[in-house]
This record gives structure tokens, C-alpha cells and sequence, in this order.
């Protein structure tokens, strides 16, 4: 069972002497405006849905990828290990770029259209690339450690 926190919203009453008629009249119609609330509700909204998101890939409940349909329609395997790590093995047709190379080398990946599927030794510094990739206008998925991609292709 998945429990999540509901966003609710309070108004201090310092908020309601300072627009009394405003809070009243709200009250009385059943359409309160409160735009100072406004950003702080969908900050909270923001951070529940990424909190949700994690515990979905954490519990492995996140609907299942297909990797091997990705790659046979043209995706891009990017492997975020370092170069000692990549040498010692690593997927036949994967790009190999470093986690804290990717930000200066994205014109290696010039084609955002592309889907990109990130792998390391064991998902996180994947998951770290994705976000990056994702900030960068990319459509990425998290394959998580190299050998486990490997075996889904």
C-alpha cells in the first residue's frame, strides 16, 4: 500500500485581516482566490509527484520498458561508467560518455528525437544522467546497470 500526503492549504489570519472582505465574500460564494497560495501548492504538487515517481522505479512498479523494441528502433545505449569501468565490459553498441563528461559532450547526442536509454554499473549514476539529459530536452529512460540491460536486449 502506497500512502501520500495530501496537499492542503491553510490561511494564516493575519491573511484574512488584511483582505476581510475578499476572505468573506470567497466563503460566501464557495470561490476563494488566494494567489499568494498559488506557486506554494504547486511547488508541493511538483515534489510529490517526483517523490511518487522515485518510490514507483524504487519498488519496481513503474510500468515495464521495452528495452530491445527502444534500440531496434533506433535508440541511442549510453553507457555513464567511467573509461576503466566501460573497458572492462560494456554493450557492443553503446556511446560512451562519462556522468561528469555528459553536460559538456550532449553534441554527441544531436538529435533530442532520439531516445536515449542511460546505463551504468548498477542504475544510480544512470538515474543521474537521465535527469540530466531530461533538463536538456531529451526523451531518456533509466536502463540501470549495464549487464542487466545487456540481458533485456
Amino acid at each position: 500500500m502506497l500512502i501520500v500526503p495530501a496537499v492542503t492549504a491553510t490561511v494564516s489570519q493575519e491573511k484574512i485581516k488584511k483582505q476581510p472582505d475578499d476572505y468573506q465574500e470567497g466563503i460566501a460564494t464557495g470561490r476563494l482566490h488566494l494567489p499568494h497560495l498559488k506557486q506554494d501548492i504547486y511547488s508541493q504538487t511538483i515534489n510529490y509527484i517526483i517523490m511518487i515517481k522515485f518510490i514507483k522505479q524504487a519498488l519496481g512498479i513503474e510500468p515495464p520498458v521495452d528495452f530491445k523494441k527502444l534500440v531496434s528502433e533506433g535508440a541511442i545505449i549510453l553507457d555513464v561508467r567511467t573509461r576503466q569501468e566501460y573497458n572492462s565490459g560494456h554493450i557492443k553498441t553503446s556511446l560512451h560518455i562519462p556522468l561528469n563528461e555528459i553536460t559538456a559532450n550532449l553534441h554527441k547526442i544531436p538529435n533530442k528525437n532520439i531516445p536515449v536509454i542511460t546505463c551504468c554499473a548498477s542504475g544510480m549514476r544512470s538515474g543521474a544522467a537521465q535527469n540530466i539529459l531530461q533538463a536538456n530536452g531529451y526523451t531518456v529512460y533509466n536502463g540501470g546497470g549495464w549487464a542487466q540491460l545487456q540481458n533485456k536486449l
